[in-house]
């Protein structure tokens, strides 16, 4: 109880708070997992597979013309986050989705 005498915040403040990096967190380890899974797939992917992946389906989107591997590791963090933070409030904008059955 002595760490509450040393921050003088009120609980709903605290409460808030903790709340705020608990779903940080979550979006997080959800971003890193789904990158990680869009840069797995995709590497198993080959020109002639009907194999798609939803980094694969990014990339065309965007209209970038480029390799999935010419892209930056941060890159695919972010749209992972854009994602993680979509699902977790429940907005799934729908324009990073799953593309197979995997993931």
């Amino acid at each position: 109880q002595r760490w509450h005498e040393l921050i003088p915040l009120s609980f709903v403040t605290l409460t808030v708070l903790v709340d705020l990096v608990l779903v940080v967190l979550f979006v997080h380890w959800a971003a890193c997992f789904w990158g990680f899974m869009g840069i797995l797939f995709t590497g198993l992917h080959t020109e002639n597979s009907v194999w798609s992946t939803w980094l694969l389906r990014a990339i065309s989107d965007k209209h970038l013309n480029c390799a999935w591997s010419d892209i930056p590791h941060y890159s695919v963090y972010w749209m992972s986050c854009y994602w993680a933070m979509c699902t977790v409030t429940s907005v799934g904008y729908g324009d990073i989705a799953a593309s197979n059955l995997t993931e």
